[in-house]
């Protein structure tokens, strides 16, 4: 997360990465808007979001039972 917040990667490409890297897809069209929505409402706080985003991908069902 730290490389691409210092590489100034947009809210969009971070959670590409994340869901990629987690999840080896893309988030769906729905997942991507709720989460850049959320992201917009906390965007004073964005390091911080971004690691509440990245764990909660990480404690879903679906990176339990591929991982």
């Amino acid at each position: 997360m730290d490389r691409l917040v210092r590489k100034d990667a947009s809210d969009e490409q971070i959670l590409n990465e994340f869901y990629l890297a987690a999840l080896t897809r893309l988030p769906t069209p729905q997942e991507k808007a709720q989460f850049l929505a959320f992201l917009r409402q906390r965007s004073s706080h964005r390091e911080q979001t971004l690691e509440g985003l990245l764990w909660a991908i990480v404690s879903t069902r679906e990176f339990a039972y591929n991982h």
